[in-house]
């Protein structure tokens, strides 16, 4: 027989070690919930600087577009519209004139092409330029000064052999039109 010694002692170690399992238990639990609690911390914190970032980054273009606010109605100037567009090709036709060169010019296709961005879209053309090296010189810095946008895709320039002095650009690229 156990001693009545004997068996409050396995009492106490059975009490002892449920409470131990019923601690691990509540350890176990609070863990888990810690790790949850965690997690969505993370998760608001990744969002909270998600949003300070578009704010800033808000504010910035704000402030860009406050800053640049003056310039847009010369950058919007700058597009040719279709009706402009005959225009602009007598304005590069009277640079080669002005500046002393003869030039033949060509618009490549009879209808607008998309530019891959917005509602802008491009003419594609090419012009023929002949005169002495300074006023062909001449024609591409006033070219570069035009008030319209417009990408040169190519030059090729050569001297005419039967002509001494003579030198040829044949220029290729786009105007871009609203």
């Amino acid at each position: 027989m156990i001693s009545s010694y004997s068996q409050r002692i396995i009492k106490l170690v059975a009490v002892g070690l449920l409470v131990v399992a019923v601690e691990i238990i509540a350890v176990w639990w609070l863990a888990a919930r810690l790790t949850v609690r965690t997690q969505d911390i993370k998760k608001k914190q990744t969002i909270l600087a998600d949003t300070e970032r578009a704010r800033f980054n808000a504010a910035i273009m704000g402030s860009e577009y406050e800053r640049m606010r003056e310039f847009i109605p010369r950058i919007d100037a700058a597009f040719v519209t279709a009706e402009q567009l005959f225009g602009v090709l007598a304005e590069i036709k009277n640079l080669a004139q002005r500046t002393g060169n003869r030039q033949t010019l060509a618009v490549e296709g009879q209808s607008l092409r998309p530019a891959g961005f917005g509602a802008i879209s491009f003419v594609p053309f090419s012009a023929e330029v002949g005169g002495s090296y300074l006023t062909l010189r001449a024609y591409l810095k006033e070219l570069r000064k035009a008030p319209f946008f417009m990408q040169v895709d190519s030059v090729d320039i050569s001297a005419e052999s039967s002509i001494i002095g003579e030198s040829r650009i044949v220029l290729t690229g786009k105007i871009f039109l609203k």
